[in-house]
Formats: structure tokens, sequence, C-alpha cells
């Protein structure tokens, strides 16, 4: 039983041809990996670098989705309406967008951009009808 390639902090790996429970230490240079496997799926329990477990940090992300460009913000309308007929003349237009405040533990030396990249393609944001910008607060 062996198994070649990288894994990602609390992926699954498959081997095949194992026996029913395993213990499985992996040493790298940065450190070891502790594996327990239950049937053909090993799940990760920790990892370990020479001085001990790996650091970890919380970020604190405020992403901001806004609709795009000429896609009619009825929301933002009427509150520029209510705005006008309330006294604030002033004001010129109004764009309604949400905010979402993440709060993310990563590895330290994980990409916080690319990762919030992926949330925000794949989940927060509609990219046919959404932009979204967002800022990370160590």
């Amino acid at each position: 039983m062996s198994f070649e390639g990288s894994v990602e902090n609390g992926e699954e790996v498959i081997l095949k041809n194992s026996p029913p429970l395993t213990h499985i230490f992996a040493t790298s240079k940065s450190g070891f990996w502790i594996f327990v496997q239950f049937s053909d799926t090993i799940w990760r329990l920790e990892r370990f670098s020479a001085g001990g477990a790996v650091e970890e940090r919380t970020v604190r992300v405020n992403v901001h989705v806004f609709l795009k460009e000429g896609i009619e913000d009825v929301m933002g309308k009427g509150k520029l309406r209510s705005l006008v007929s309330n006294g604030f003349s002033e004001v010129q237009s109004v764009r309604e967008g949400q905010l979402i405040e993440l709060s993310i533990k990563l590895p330290e030396g994980k990409d916080v951009e690319s990762r919030v990249k992926d949330m925000c393609k794949k989940l927060l944001c509609n990219p046919t009808t959404s932009s979204y910008t967002f800022e990370v607060i160590e």
C-alpha cells in the first residue's frame, strides 16, 4: 500500500487494496502527517512540523457584491426616490449591494486571496449579473 502526491488540509485520499483499519505516518521535508483509515477512505488527522502543530491564522474578509453596470438596480432606484422625496436632494445615485463578512481559518502560508476568489466565483456571487470586490482584514 502506498500513496504518492500531495494532500490539502482536510482532503480525503483514496487508497485501494488496503486493510480495513490502518494508522499511517507519512513524512515530508516540512513535517509529518498522521492518517487513520476506515475502509478505503483516509482522513488526515493532524499535520506536525518540526516545531509542533502547524500554525493556523484566522483572517477576516469583507466581500462586497454589487450588480454589474447595465443591470437595473431596482432597489437602488427605489432608495434614491425615497431619499430625494425626504429632502436629501443632493443624492445623485444609489447602488445597493451586499456585504458578506467571512472569518476564515487557514494554515500559515495558505493564500487567502485565491481561496476567497474561489468562494466568490462558486457561491457568493452570480457572475452573470454581479461583480465583487473584497478586502482582507488580518
